[in-house]
């Protein structure tokens, strides 16, 4: 099963240790639910969890299912094939701490040859690529997040100050903010949102993943050393 980048730094930061119920917004293959689990599984063994794996896209939600069955976890995550703006308007349930790796639209990001490859429409629905998305998407957090309950996200750095507006417009307000660099002496490339529903003096810090080209730094192999099947 593949890692994306966002995926692996969001699941090693999220902080999950007081969540009983939490929601992963368009899990893709599983990866993000199944990081929490383990966070969880290790730092508190004795803890009860459940996790509700949401994804639209039909391919992805079935591997999601396919590689949750195949974990230790099978009983505490479980994947919902539907559309967050359908499964919010629909569900009863409450959470203690919301997560999101969305997909996004950047026009600034080609794929190979410059040439962004054809995208199935499950997965176009997706996206976040302009601020009624983004909205929708806070929306709805408010609306499931319990009241002590936690919303964190990772999004590119150049929508920040997007985010961060939308979010207060919906009665979610930043507590934390972690600005991420692939090198020291590059430019921000990637925040993680920390939000919830009370005003709180807001946390930033800074973290960088590479040390040199090919060689990860130290701060990363730290943060990351549960989640990698071989040694970086």
């Amino acid at each position: 099963m593949k890692i994306g980048a966002d995926a692996m730094l969001l699941g090693a930061m999220v902080r999950a240790e007081n969540a009983s119920c939490i929601l992963d917004i368009g899990t893709g293959t599983g990866v993000l639910a199944l990081m929490i689990a383990q966070q969880i599984n290790h730092a508190y063994p004795e803890h009860l969890f459940k996790i509700d794996a949401l994804e639209i896209d039909t391919d992805a939600a079935k591997q999601a299912a396919e590689n949750i069955a195949s974990s230790p976890w099978p009983e505490r995550i479980k994947v919902i094939h539907d559309s967050f703006e359908n499964y919010s308007m629909l569900t009863s349930n409450t959470y203690d701490l919301i997560v999101s790796n969305p997909p996004y639209f950047d026009d600034r990001i080609s794929g190979k040859g410059g040439v962004v490859p054809p995208m199935k429409e499950e997965r176009k629905k997706a996206r976040l690529s302009d601020s009624h998305s983004i909205s929708d998407l806070m929306k709805g957090v408010n609306e499931l997040l319990n009241d002590n309950g936690k919303f964190q996200m990772i999004f590119p750095a150049s929508e920040a100050k997007k985010i961060i507006a939308i979010a207060e417009e919906n009665e979610l307000f930043l507590n934390e903010i972690i600005h991420i660099k692939s090198f020291e002496n590059t430019e921000v490339i990637r925040n993680v949102f920390t939000f919830s529903r009370n005003k709180k003096i807001v946390k930033e810090s800074g973290f960088i993943i590479y040390e040199s080209p090919r060689k990860y730094s130290v701060e990363y192999l730290e943060l990351t050393k549960e989640f990698h099947g071989k040694e970086l």
